[in-house]
């Protein structure tokens, strides 16, 4: 099935994105994404085909994208800090916070784009630090249960295969 991803940055634009779902709740969501082409993201190389396995929450201020690439290996968590998350049949809408939290395999966790948050979002400035407080509280936490979810719910199908 088809979702939208809708994405509302601080500057008020919208961004949208098509995936697929693979879980729809009240309470949380996942979502599908394969890259079509190479990028970067914070130092991190993702290949064409890398895999964006989106999870997210309606009670916790972060989504997690869990990134694998095409030889099945984790690259990289990328938790995005965000306000309301909104999550209906066809749609997972939130509000991005600008700022993110890379996390590599190894558990090591860089804060980035903290120089990215608007001038105009200033009254936001203590929503982001408790939400930035939060992901660096939990995350370690969070990046097995993750890995875990993503390898036992599309071991069969959806994921590429580890190579060893």
């Amino acid at each position: 099935m088809r979702v939208l991803e809708i994405k509302r940055t601080l500057e008020g634009a919208t961004k949208t994105y098509a995936c697929r779902a693979a879980e729809v709740a009240a309470d949380h969501a996942v979502l599908l994404y394969t890259l079509e082409r190479p990028r970067a993201v914070g130092g991190v190389a993702l290949p064409g085909g890398t895999l964006t396995v989106a999870y997210y929450w309606i009670d916790r201020p972060y989504n997690v994208y869990h990134w694998i690439g095409p030889d099945g290996r984790t690259l990289a968590y990328y938790f995005n800090l965000s306000g309301a998350t909104r999550i209906a049949r066809e749609r997972v809408e939130w509000d991005d916070l600008e700022v993110d939290v890379l996390v590599t395999p190894d558990a090591r966790a860089r804060v980035l784009d903290e120089d990215r948050v608007p001038v105009a979002a200033a009254g936001r400035l203590p929503e982001i630090a408790a939400a930035r407080a939060r992901v660096l509280a939990e995350y370690e936490d969070v990046i097995r249960s993750v890995e875990a979810a993503s390898r036992a719910r599309f071991a069969d199908d959806a994921l590429p295969r580890p190579h060893s």
